[in-house]
């Protein structure tokens, strides 16, 4: 495979008639047509940005194309940028040492894959997208995320290796029904973020960092089968955090708690495991109305569950909780509203109080029928 060498960044503006890809096409920076079966292609590229601008900008296409092994560095702006534009692809090309590896804006329809975006300010960043597909990159090294979403929604994060950035390997803010599946996040100040981000689904992360998987102020998400072990915190709830599921993690051996919440309400713990050498297995401030259930916490530094600070009206039921250093249970609050019941000892506790309502319901009709005869 031979790499041509360019002395100047590609620029096109399919709105402009002296930068669209037919002028492309006429100076041999890509073939192709445009069409699904016959896209415009650029490749096998190796372009400097020279500090300046993007080394490839698209803008105002809705064309087929794909750029695919291409080497780009050095840019300003972003190694390959693409705004309002649709039907693309990014495949296995090198973007480095720019502010942004990939940078998409404003646009729809676009596949990222097998793409390195190292040593850049921001790896892989999205504003503004919908229905984005980004999977199997790699994204190491940037100073901020791996790979940033704001303000885009029903996009498809999956496959991707995020390492060794300095905050988020991968990042959403603001970005509502997205897909975040089987990542893998290593080292980084946190895994997986979401801060204002809602009805998203967080799965199958294998995930080793500061913070595994850290929510901010974001609803209806689901945490689930994710192993977030060996991480300062595992799971991290905070800053009212309301209506999220998280069932059937692995959140053990943390240098701070499995699963934490902080001034959070309405979530439902279920099924996860918590065990050894977290502080605790799972921990409350100022949480309430959550349900936690069918987890085990055990052999932790501390307790295996432990509510404080008015974490109040929790239900506490159906958990496995054993050899924990200073208690299975520590309830330190004000409360003193939790249901320690076993789950099926309390169906049975209201379904017998359902059966005697009906009697007493019933009883009151026959007295009365009988009065009246």
């Amino acid at each position: 495979m031979k790499y041509l060498a360019l002395s100047a960044p590609i620029y096109i503006d399919d709105t402009n008639p002296s930068a669209n890809w037919s002028v492309a096409k006429d100076a041999g920076l890509c073939n192709g047509s445009g069409t699904y079966l016959d896209p415009y292609i650029i490749k096998d590229l190796v372009i400097d940005g020279g500090g300046s601008t993007s080394s490839i900008l698209i803008k105002n296409s809705d064309v087929h194309f794909r750029i695919e092994n291409c080497t780009v560095f050095n840019s300003s702006v972003a190694g390959v940028k693409l705004f309002e534009t649709s039907h693309g692809q990014l495949i296995n090309n090198s973007c480095t040492s720019d502010y942004y590896g990939i940078n998409v804006e404003n646009s729809n329809s676009i596949n990222i894959s097998e793409n390195i975006a190292n040593n850049n300010i921001y790896g892989i960043f999205f504003k503004n997208c919908m229905g984005i597909t980004i999977s199997g990159n790699n994204a190491d090294y940037n100073y901020y995320a791996g790979i940033e979403l704001l303000g885009s929604t029903n996009n498809t994060i999956s496959g991707n290796f995020v390492k060794d950035n300095e905050h988020e390997g991968i990042a959403l803010h603001s970005s509502d029904n997205n897909t975040i599946t089987g990542n893998t996040a290593f080292n980084n100040s946190l895994g997986v973020y979401l801060s204002g981000s809602n009805n998203s689904v967080l799965k199958n992360a294998l995930n080793h960092n500061n913070k595994g998987i850290h929510l901010y102020e974001s609803f209806n998400n689901l945490i689930s089968e994710n192993n977030v072990s060996y991480n300062g915190y595992g799971i991290y709830l905070w800053g009212g955090c309301v209506n999220n599921i998280i069932s059937v993690n692995n959140a053990s051996n943390s240098n701070s708690d499995g699963i934490s919440l902080y001034f959070c309400e309405k979530n439902t713990i279920l099924g996860n495991t918590a065990n050894y050498n977290n502080y605790c297995g799972i921990f409350l401030e100022g949480s309430y109305n959550n349900i936690i259930s069918g987890n085990t916490a055990s052999h932790n530094k501390l307790y295996g569950i432990r509510l404080i600070d008015g974490s109040c009206n929790n239900i506490v039921v159906n958990n496995t909780l054993h050899n924990n250093v200073l208690g299975d249970f520590a309830d330190h609050t004000l409360c003193k509203e939790i249901l320690g019941y076993d789950l099926f000892f309390l169906i049975d506790i209201l379904s017998i109080a359902f059966l005697i309502g009906i009697v007493s319901l019933i009883t009151i009709i026959l007295i009365k029928k009988f009065r009246k005869i």
